[in-house]
């Protein structure tokens, strides 16, 4: 008979296979290729519950541990939902469906169902997103339960973004007018890889970054080589970080690069916040302070030196940051505005550019699809109460992760990791759109997922080495 592991290879397979070819459809933007892909990982999440129930696996994660913020993002999904397919009377449902029934009256006018939101097949492919977002998180959390395939996804996550890196980093070198087999006709001199936005690609290639340090503080040197003098420290450290993880040095070190030559100053600034972060968790609540400090220490040197080769553009753009900032303090005044209109109830997942140009300025573009801020443009479409549910569940998540560091201290890199993950998206979010790209999404989603699961787990297989290679 098959064991359960055995069983669920090919479902394994599958999802990691998603997660590697996600970015590859112009980051996911493609309609068709979303849409699917929500029903790729829908399919993953049944054979994967049709396996488990019928040979549950022995060392499966406990749901238990994550109730609470998947409960209260469901609430918000399932308000989306509500949304947009349940009729609702003049009253509730927005002011557009009746001034539309006004305007085409007539006796061949189709009577018009009416909804809260004011488009109702956009929120459903919004809410359609966000479900396969979560069914990325809860599918990385079980398989996540066994480290060894924690391991495996990280390593194909940064393994992935560093091949679109090299990609992106070919493109801009060799002045290719191409990606894939378009015609590029966005983003003139700055890389962005397969992404149609630099700075969607600069925080996607910063959560893989982030997977390479935690699989770089994954394993551990023993205290002793440490400590029998600078010659033995010396080579034990060296053969642990280029022998045995020579490949995450240089696909940290291309990422690294790629990020500075994407000229995103917003994705520059969460890098190295989130590289901080990372290293001040991982370091304070490492069983072997001296050995992660080193390792901080080598990626924060790395980091610099590539910021001096490469960074001199990327620098330039910080002194046009005041023209690009009063664009977006006009469209978050304008946001503001559109919520208090309809603070409770939204406008419908999907709908920001829909409603947007009705506040819209002169002083603006004429289409503005983005409110460059995801928790105004949230607030407006979902309304203050779903939203305040879909953020308070993720800062639900971001307290457990900051428990396990205290708790759990063996578990050192994995909440270290979903706590640096949280900080490329929650602080670009705040003037940016980044996060809203179904790849960098989804990318997101399976490192928390990972981070959950290993962070209420028992430490590493692995997580001792030794100088001559042996564990």
């Amino acid at each position: 008979m098959k064991s359960p592991d055995i069983q669920q290879r090919p479902v394994f397979a599958a999802l990691a296979t998603g997660l590697a070819i996600m970015p590859l459809a112009f980051g996911g933007t493609t309609e068709w290729f979303t849409n699917l892909f929500a029903v790729y990982v829908g399919i993953i999440a049944l054979v994967w519950a049709v396996t488990a129930t019928f040979k549950p696996a022995p060392d499966g994660a406990d749901i238990r541990h994550i109730i609470v913020p998947v409960a209260l993002v469901s609430i918000a999904l399932l308000w989306c939902l509500a949304q947009a397919w349940i009729p609702a009377p003049p009253g509730i449902a927005h002011s557009a469906w009746s001034d539309a029934a006004r305007l085409l009256a007539g006796p061949d006018t189709p009577i018009l169902q009416s909804t809260i939101s004011v488009n109702a097949e956009a929120s459903v492919a919004g809410a359609l997103r966000l479900t396969g977002y979560g069914l990325v998180f809860l599918l990385c959390y079980l398989f996540a339960a066994v480290e060894r395939r924690a391991a495996r996804l990280l390593a194909l996550i940064a393994a992935a973004g560093t091949a679109y890196a090299l990609y992106g980093v070919g493109l801009e070198l060799s002045g290719s007018q191409y990606v894939l087999w378009y015609e590029r006709d966005f983003e003139p001199g700055n890389l962005s890889a397969t992404f149609p936005n630099r700075n969607a690609f600069a925080d996607y290639a910063a959560l893989c970054l982030m997977c390479c340090c935690a699989l770089l503080y994954r394993g551990q040197l023993r205290q002793h080589d440490l400590s029998c003098g600078w010659q033995r420290a010396t080579v034990t450290i060296f053969l642990f970080y280029l022998r045995r993880n020579g490949w995450l040095i240089y696909a940290s070190a291309i990422l690294f690069t790629a990020i500075l030559m994407t000229h995103s100053r917003g994705g520059l600034i969460v890098t190295v916040i989130a590289m901080i972060a990372f290293a001040v968790c991982a370091a304070g609540s490492a069983p072997r302070r001296r050995a992660s400090l080193i390792g901080a220490l080598i990626i924060a040197a790395s980091a610099a030196t590539l910021f001096g080769i490469a960074g001199g553009s990327t620098t330039d753009r910080f002194a046009k940051i005041e023209a690009a900032s009063s664009e977006r303090i006009e469209i978050f005044r304008l946001t503001v505005e559109a919520i208090s209109d309809r603070p409770l109830l939204g406008t419908g997942l999907g709908t920001f550019s829909d409603i947007f140009a009705a506040y819209r300025t002169e002083k603006l573009r004429p289409q503005i699809d983005f409110a460059h801020n995801s928790y105004l443009e949230n607030a407006l479409e979902m309304g203050l109460p779903a939203a305040i549910a879909f953020y308070a569940g993720l800062l639900a998540l971001f307290i457990l992760f900051t428990r396990s560091l205290r708790l759990n201290r063996q578990a050192h890199p994995y909440p270290a990791l979903g706590i640096a993950a949280m900080t490329v998206a929650f602080f670009h979010s705040l003037f940016d759109y980044a996060d809203q790209f179904p790849a960098v999404a989804i990318t997101l989603a399976a490192i928390l997922g990972i981070a959950a699961a290993r962070s209420f787990n028992a430490a590493p297989q692995d997580a001792v080495y030794t100088g001559d290679d042996r564990r």
